[in-house]
Parts: structure tokens; C-alpha cells; sequence
């Protein structure tokens, strides 16, 4: 089965990066201002889905029990968190780390990089259909 603390971290993901989604989308000015590199009102609109997609997912994959069931988003989401994390080095220039924006965004997208692989590889190891 798949443990409860990946199950209430995924929860967690889920209600952070749909709330985040959702500010974007219906408040873009205000996100805008405090985003970690310069972003258009339209551009944190556009911005608003993949993190609606990745929250929405998330609360979805939190909902599972066993393995099989959450096997492919899971790998998917660690894909996902690890090229956000390399592109954004490979960029960093465009960060401002000045205010906690850029912390939060390196430091929320280790975590997911990390929490991810660990449930990445378990539930690879564990194999299965779902």
C-alpha cells in the first residue's frame, strides 16, 4: 500500500500548487508582483495551468492507495520537478533572491524533486499494473 506520509504530502502539493493555480489565474497582477523573475499579467495567467495540471494531479494521486495506481503521475510529477529545477539553474540569472520568491521556488521544487523520487522509486520497485 501506499504509505500514508506520501499520501499526505501529495495532499499537501495538491492544495499548495492548486491555491497557487488558482492566484495566478484570478489575481495575476498581484502574483505578478512577487513572482521570482519579471512575468506580464497574461504570462502569470498562462503560467496558472501547468500548476492547476500538477495540483490538481497531485490531490488526485493522494486519493490512491496502492502503488500501481499512482505509478505513472507519480514518475511523471518527479520528471516534471526535476526539469523545472534544471532549467531554473540553468537561468538563475533571471531570479531575483533578494525577497523569498526564489527561495521558495528552488527550495519547493527540491522537496518535490526529492519526496517524488523517493516515491518514484518505490513505486517502480513495486511494480504491477494498475
Amino acid at each position: 500500500p501506499l504509505p500514508a506520509w506520501g499520501r499526505a504530502y501529495l495532499l499537501a502539493q495538491g492544495l499548495a500548487l492548486t491555491a497557487l493555480a488558482l492566484a495566478l489565474l484570478l489575481a495575476p497582477e498581484a502574483l505578478a508582483g512577487v513572482w521570482p523573475w519579471a512575468i506580464t499579467r497574461m504570462l502569470a495567467q498562462v503560467y496558472s495551468s501547468p500548476f492547476l495540471a500538477y495540483g490538481v494531479a497531485s490531490l488526485l494521486l493522494s486519493r490512491q492507495h496502492s502503488w500501481p495506481e499512482v505509478r505513472v503521475l507519480v514518475v511523471s510529477a518527479w520528471v516534471f520537478a526535476c526539469g523545472v529545477l534544471l532549467a531554473s539553474l540553468i537561468h538563475r540569472g533571471l531570479f531575483s533572491f533578494a525577497g523569498p520568491a526564489a527561495w521558495l521556488w528552488f527550495g519547493g521544487f527540491t522537496l518535490a524533486a526529492l519526496v517524488l523520487g523517493v516515491l518514484s522509486a518505490r513505486a517502480l520497485r513495486a511494480g504491477g499494473a494498475a
